[in-house]
């Protein structure tokens, strides 16, 4: 059996193969398909990823979350999670100040927000530390722990340092798995149509050829996790709820993510003012359980929100007026509906013919590479199926 290698670019979308050659004629001379992505953000795809389930079955969605026990500083995730929209090089530093130095808003309404770590980077601390690479929010075992004692896995983490693969320990593995974030970064500081991204994605185009060639005589699977919309409109959420008289804090919680509205009630009078709010405003989608369950994040509880709205491509919330106002915010997002084109990841095999794949495939996928089985997953394998001898895995 031949080694594999996946190269796992975030944020890396089809159209980028328009201003990168060399990747183009590589993906023309094997296989390449879009690939449906899941709806959320790269922490939500990596978890499907990983997992071969969607959010709804893994229990990874969004990064704020509701825990069901008090808490005397519900508001302090609110205002570090602000600075989220603040130039990128001085977000750690705000986040930090706020929340070490400054304890604001403080209000006892049963909420807490938690943070939910990318379950790459708890793999990758994994091979580095020796930490679990299972966190206590995720539901099904990664392919990583499926793999574990039975296939000997290589996994890095960085801004695509090639040395790293001249390394016998990396040629030798059965399976190397490479994660890069350059193409996700760069986009939504720069914009996908800025000569600066235009100019790493370039530079990215003959690095991913040289790493390539390095590892021409193993199997290839080159993915990304989503695709990126170019930011069209910036609405700062909570001054337009307030023209409408509703307060965050008072009635309700809300978390904004990029392209969501979320909100946990305390008040169920206020359930049909802000389903009115949005339903009146032409940049926003409800989701009701019918959409959350073509989505696949019908959670049979309001770990997520009570209430949930998303945004149109395009538009991105901020709590910040002056990233409006000076647009030194996001260029690019995404966190869109999967349905839209432009959300679409990326396939690229020089042995698998792919037909429609979906970011969770992947994991059926390679364990039906190594002959190997589990229990169903929301994936299905995309190779093609011959009558092989398989180890059963027994899932945890």
């Amino acid at each position: 059996m031949k080694k594999l290698v996946i190269l796992y670019i975030d944020g890396l979308k089809p159209e980028y193969l328009n201003f990168m050659p060399k990747l183009a004629s590589y993906a023309a001379r094997h296989f390449f398909s879009p690939m449906k992505t899941v709806l959320g953000y790269s922490t939500t795809v990596h978890a499907s990823i990983t997992t071969g389930y969607y959010p709804e079955n893994n229990g990874v969605f969004l990064s704020y979350y509701h825990k069901a026990f008090k808490s005397n500083s519900a508001h302090d995730f609110y205002w570090t999670h602000s600075f989220d929209f603040f130039p990128l090089f001085i977000q750690p530093y705000s986040k930090l100040l706020v929340s070490k130095y400054l304890t604001l808003r403080k209000k006892s309404y049963g909420f807490r927000a938690g943070m939910i770590q990318p379950v790459l980077d708890k793999i990758c601390y994994e091979e580095i530390e020796g930490l679990p690479s299972i966190i206590d929010i995720v539901t099904k075992p990664t392919l990583f722990d499926l793999l574990k004692e039975k296939v000997n896995v290589k996994f890095y983490h960085d801004q695509f340092n090639t040395e790293y693969f001249w390394k016998e320990s990396v040629l030798s593995a059965p399976l190397t798995l490479y994660y890069t974030t350059i193409f996700d970064t760069a986009a939504q500081k720069y914009g996908i149509d800025n000569e600066k991204f235009r100019k790493i994605a370039r530079s990215m185009d003959a690095k991913i050829i040289s790493f390539l060639e390095m590892h021409k005589e193993k199997n290839i699977l080159i993915i990304s996790d989503h695709g990126m919309v170019r930011t069209r409109k910036v609405i700062v959420i909570e001054q337009e709820l307030k023209k409408a008289g509703l307060i965050n804090g008072k009635d309700f919680i809300a978390v904004f993510d990029p392209t969501f509205a979320r909100f946990w009630i305390t008040d169920n009078n206020i359930i049909q003012k802000i389903k009115k709010f949005f339903s009146s405003h032409p940049d926003f989608e409800f989701l009701d359980q019918k959409k959350q369950k073509m989505y696949h994040v019908n959670f049979k509880n309001n770990k997520y929100g009570d209430l949930m709205f998303l945004c149109n491509p395009g538009v991105v919330l901020t709590l910040n007026p002056l990233q409006k106002k000076f647009r030194h915010g996001i260029k690019a997002m995404h966190g869109y509906s999967p349905d839209e084109k432009e959300m679409d990841a990326i396939f690229i095999s020089n042995f698998i013919k792919p037909k429609n794949p979906k970011v969770v495939d992947i994991v059926p996928t390679i364990i039906d590479y190594f002959h190997l089985s589990t229990s169903p997953m929301d994936g299905t394998s995309l190779i093609k199926k011959k009558k092989t001898k398989t180890k059963k895995i027994e899932q945890t």
